[in-house]
């Protein structure tokens, strides 16, 4: 097994930062699977939690960069 296969137990300390922070969960990510995203995006809101539209690499900055950089800037705007 992997390090990247196993999730342990959240660590909810990032709870007090809810204000600042945002997660977005790519559909096909081999990092992060997707059931992950939905259960937060069950446990948080639509708002803080995303899940990719936009068929995204993991690596977006390499390919996707132009459309993760709108994506952050109508969060900011918000």
């Amino acid at each position: 097994m992997k390090y990247q296969d196993k999730v342990c137990k959240l660590n909810e300390s990032f709870m007090k930062y809810t204000d600042c922070i945002r997660f977005y969960y790519g559909r096909t990510d081999g990092w992060c699977p997707i059931r992950l995203g939905n259960e937060m995006k069950k446990r948080l809101g639509e708002g803080l939690v995303k899940i990719d539209d936009a068929n995204c690499e993991h690596a977006f900055v390499i390919s996707n960069n132009e459309i993760m950089a709108r994506k952050v800037l109508d969060w900011i705007l918000q």
